[in-house]
């Protein structure tokens, strides 16, 4: 069979022209057409996957927003329930320290009021001592005791210091003054006499009476006193009893006592 080259070469030409036609006018536009088209179905694709990502970036902006707002809400919290706490302690301080106040206020006019009664019924029961033993005293008391008590009165004079007699027997330089309860009895007046003038060397002695005395004798020389009178006893019985009761104020327990501390 002959090969027919020019037709041949004619139809080879026709099929390269056939692709150059279909490249240039058909393949070329294809190829554009379905570029632009897959250029178009992956823009939604990349818009999607940008939104994706910034859902995410946000979600995670979110969630550091809520981390971050819960530690705040805890931590303010937690300072609002310390500062609860601390006000509610300076205050049960402040009501303890008020009580405590109120309590050593109420302890205090109760040991004044306890002190001042007692200080009044033991001044009064010593009084009342002090009286009865007075009248008691006052009711035995008599003519019969003054010779006695001046001879008591005269050994006490002899036992007196030396340099105390001297000083009373200096000031008895003046008058004397011998006073007792009742008049002494002459006798006894007479002895009186002589023994102040041995013992003092009082010259002129003169008698004066105070039935307040009750029994015993006094003597004043020149403004110095010896007393020996059982008024001047009672006086310091008295004292005493005073003396007593200031030192019963000073060691009296207070009633005060610890305060109990209150639960927290």
């Amino acid at each position: 069979m002959a090969v027919d080259w020019f037709t041949l070469a004619a139809q080879l030409f026709n099929f390269a022209l056939l692709l150059v036609l279909l490249r240039v006018f058909l393949y070329r536009p294809v190829l554009d057409l379905m570029a632009e088209r897959e250029r178009r179905t992956a823009a939604p694709l990349v818009e999607a996957r940008r939104l994706a990502d910034e859902a995410a970036a946000e979600r995670e902006a979110l969630q550091r927003h809520k981390e971050a707002f819960e530690r705040e809400r805890a931590e303010r919290l937690e300072a609002a329930m310390r500062e609860i706490e601390d006000k509610r302690a300076q205050r049960l301080a402040a009501i303890d320290r008020e009580t405590e106040e109120r309590r050593l206020a109420a302890a205090d006019a109760l040991e004044r009021d306890v002190r001042r009664v007692a200080d009044a019924l033991l001044t009064r029961v010593s009084g009342l001592v002090v009286d009865e033993v007075r009248m008691a005293l006052a009711s035995v008391a008599g003519a019969e005791l003054d010779q006695p008590a001046w001879a008591r009165f005269e050994e006490r004079l002899r036992a007196l210091p030396a340099e105390q007699r001297a000083r009373l027997a200096e000031a008895a330089r003046g008058t004397v003054t011998v006073m007792t309860p009742r008049p002494l009895p002459p006798a006894t007046a007479d002895a009186a006499r002589v023994a102040l003038l041995e013992l003092l060397g009082a010259r002129q002695v003169t008698f004066a009476t105070d039935p307040d005395l009750l029994l015993g004798v006094s003597l004043d020389a020149g403004g110095l006193r010896l007393d020996g009178t059982i008024a001047v006893r009672l006086e310091a019985l008295e004292r005493s009893f005073a003396t007593a009761l200031d030192i019963v104020g000073e060691i009296a327990p207070s009633p005060r006592a610890p305060a109990t501390e209150r639960t927290r």
